[in-house]
């Protein structure tokens, strides 16, 4: 009975004295939990747009995607050269990457027409609700009508006709 005692209060009396190794128990776990964290969004990153894998993309930067370039770009005022420079070596439809962020880019005036028109048309493109939200802050809601061979688009407050 003595020698349990004498363990458990030498086991006790080292935890208690040894404060370095608490801290570095919270350290490792601490550790542990971010870098699992981190890896399942990366995970879940890449499941999500594992579809725009197999479009061309322009050399990336691992975390940064193609952000470095894009900035460049916009510094010197040539952001557009950029993209159709990408264009002619990559195709009609290819996908940047701003950080985990894809962004599709459509040259061509029949690509986007298939893709987009075509797309909402069959429903197979669907914009998100955020996609959605921002074209209407951008340029108002849009409806026409055909009215004696004419066409009235109108936004809210605001009707033309043409």
């Amino acid at each position: 009975m003595d020698l349990g005692r004498f363990m458990f209060q030498s086991i006790t009396s080292q935890i208690n004295g040894s404060s370095s190794f608490l801290s570095y128990l919270v350290i490792v776990l601490a550790v542990t939990s971010i870098a699992s964290i981190l890896s399942w969004r990366w995970w879940k990153g890449k499941e999500t747009y594992k579809s725009l894998q197999s479009l061309p993309s322009p050399p990336q930067y691992w975390v940064l995607g193609n952000l470095p370039q894009v900035l460049a770009a916009v510094k010197q005022k040539k952001l557009f050269q950029l993209f159709f420079d990408w264009s002619q070596q990559l195709g009609p439809m290819y996908v940047i990457w701003n950080g985990r962020t894809p962004s599709v880019i459509l040259s061509k005036p029949k690509v986007i027409e298939d893709t987009i028109i075509n797309g909402m048309r069959d429903g197979s493109l669907i914009r998100s609700k955020e996609v959605r939200q921002a074209w209407n802050d951008m340029s108002g809601f849009y409806y026409a009508r055909r009215n004696c061979n004419r066409v009235a688009v109108a936004t809210p407050g605001l009707e033309s006709r043409i």
